[in-house]
């Protein structure tokens, strides 16, 4: 299940229908269908806590994806760098504040990121 998914099920599951929700996030009509339809996502975390507030879920649930708490890359990959990071940042800190991952496993993961981003680098300069 994907963000939009998420935020599909949350919203009605709350009982609210697309403009009262836009309604009380200070956003247009647009902007919810357009999130519930994956075409966007938030660019500021700040908004996901408001939309997770209002529905009264976890923020978490809209960042993660499926039941292996797996998080959305989709969530940041269309933003612009200055917009990705701070999802990427969260995203990121859901993961190593889990209580699935012990401080072994965060330093596996922090290597992990580390050996991809060095390896990328380099290829994108061949």
């Amino acid at each position: 299940m994907n963000f939009g998914e998420r935020l599909k099920n949350a919203r009605q599951k709350a009982g609210l229908t697309q403009k009262a929700l836009a309604d009380a996030l200070g956003v247009s009509l647009r902007t919810i269908t357009n999130y519930e339809s994956g075409k966007r996502y938030p660019k500021k975390h700040e908004n996901y806590e408001k939309i997770a507030s209002i529905l009264h879920i976890d923020t978490n649930y809209l960042l993660l994806q499926g039941n292996e708490d797996r998080v959305s890359l989709s969530a940041f990959t269309d933003e612009s760098p200055e917009d990705a990071a701070p999802l990427f940042a969260e995203a990121f800190r859901t993961l190593v504040r889990s209580p699935r991952f012990s401080e072994n496993d965060t330093d596996d993961l922090m290597k992990e990121l580390l050996d991809i981003y060095w390896k990328e680098k380099a290829a994108r300069r061949q």
